[in-house]
Parts: structure tokens; sequence; C-alpha cells
């Protein structure tokens, strides 16, 4: 069952033959995608090693701006317009941008309804603190740990300033109620789970 090269679509004709060969391969290494997730996954360059040829984005100041091990934010970028949340909501008084904080707030709210507990731990980091987070890890686990879960400088969506880390917690946070009420629910304010644990 081999999927034929032309069966997936491409954006612009002269991106044809790149693009389609690209497809092919990644699909080759995880034909278990469907031909939706192989496109998407390999127009946002998830068919490259972490790090290489990322792409310098310029909408840094969207809400669907795109920062990862392939799309890096500017050197030195500092974020605006952010608020800081209130011990209700953070246990540190964390910061994130004014246009995320109220969906998230209304988020914690709604859960604390349904009796799940959230809490920010983590929300926006400088360039400098990011930095510091990503050679900590590196000290402490080695760098292939670190490549795989934490963010160098430049590549965090915390930078941005739009992604928050919910509740301290000892076991798998993917094994928690709070988990289970967030991959339920958090869409309904728009937020996807992944930029809120």
């Amino acid at each position: 069952d081999h999927r034929d090269l032309h069966s997936f679509p491409t954006r612009r004709s002269s991106d044809l033959v790149e693009n389609t060969m690209r497809y092919q391969k990644y699909y080759d290494k995880h034909s278990d995608y469907t031909t939706d997730n192989v496109v998407i996954y390999v127009e946002i360059g998830l068919d490259n090693e972490f790090y290489t040829d990322p792409v310098e984005i310029t909408n840094y100041n969207d809400v669907d701006a795109l920062v990862n091990k392939y799309h890096k934010l500017p050197s030195k970028y500092e974020a605006d317009d952010l608020i800081t949340l209130s011990k209700e909501y953070s246990s540190r008084g964390h910061k994130i941008k004014k246009v995320a904080s109220k969906p998230l707030m209304k988020m914690i709210d709604a859960a604390r309804e349904d009796g799940i507990n959230l809490l920010v731990i983590s929300g926006y980091r400088t360039e400098s603190t990011q930095s510091g987070l990503y050679n900590y890890s590196v000290k402490k686990n080695g760098v292939e740990h670190a490549l795989l879960y934490s963010a160098k400088p430049g590549y965090s969506e915390h930078q941005l300033g739009l992604a928050v880390d919910l509740n301290d917690t000892e076991e798998r946070f993917d094994q928690t109620k709070e988990y289970k009420w967030l991959k339920a629910n958090s869409y309904k304010y728009g937020l996807d789970r992944k930029s809120v644990v």
C-alpha cells in the first residue's frame, strides 16, 4: 500500500517536486499518519532535525504565531503588552500577554466550577530566562534530553507570552484529572492544551 507521490497536495506548483518528495519521505517513515497530517507536519518543518534551517518569524505579535524548534523569534525579542496574573491564577504572579489572559482566566474559573484546580506555575520568559532553563536542563539531564524536552532561547512559546505551564505535580501530568479536563475543555476558551501544560 504505497501512496502515489502525486496524491499529496502542495501550496504552489513551483513547490510540487520538492514538497512531494518531502511528503513521500516523511510518509515512508510515518505510514500510520493520514495524508493531511503528513502535509501539515512537512509544511511546518517536522521532517527536519531540530534547530536545522529554522525560519525566523515576523508575525510574533499575532496570537497564532508559531514558535518551536523549527520557527524562531528574532534575537533579543521581548514581548510587550504583558499583564501580571493575580495570585488567584498564578503561584508567583507570572506574566502573560493581555490577549491570552482573559481566556486563560475564564478557563481556570470554569475548571474550578468543575472541581478542578489549575494554577499557572510558569508564564512569559525572557530570552535570558529561557537560556538559563535550557542550560540547566543540559547540565542536569544532558544535551539529548534538553533538545527533546526543553527549548533553546528564541525557540520557546513562553517567550511570546502566549504559553503557560500549569500545576506542579509529582505524577505525570497526562495521568491527572486536571489534564483530562484540559483535554476535554481547553478548546472552548481558544486555547490548545499544548500551550497550557
